[in-house]
């Protein structure tokens, strides 16, 4: 974590980080299998990615630097992630759940 924020907030990489979008894709094979279900784990696994968030996105969508030209995507999300979605917009994610479930969760007709 302190590496990419480091090379983030580096200076010397900024021509590197507004030449073209750069994407950390997030593996997230060892998240609890619903990390929304309020366990004890799930809320470990939270907090863990809310100190993430908190010190990427300032980092990311701060204008004057970076200007949301980084992108982090949470890979691997299933139908036990839901609150995530929301959680740390605006990342994005993969899907590997059920293809049907979208049918109930989309917002489009």
């Amino acid at each position: 974590t302190f590496d990419v924020q480091h090379f983030l907030l580096d200076d010397n990489n900024l021509g590197l980080l507004n030449d073209r979008p750069l994407v950390f894709q997030m593996c997230l094979k060892n998240k609890p299998v619903n990390v929304c279900d309020g366990s004890s784990q799930s809320q470990q696994w939270l907090a863990l990615f809310d100190d993430v968030h908190s010190r990427f996105q300032p980092i990311v969508s701060d204008p004057s630097r970076i200007n949301n030209r980084v992108q982090f995507v949470f890979d691997s999300l299933g139908p036990g992630d839901s609150c995530i979605v929301d959680r740390y917009a605006p990342w994005n994610s993969t899907w590997t759940g059920d293809h049907t479930c979208l049918l109930y969760t989309s917002p489009s007709p």
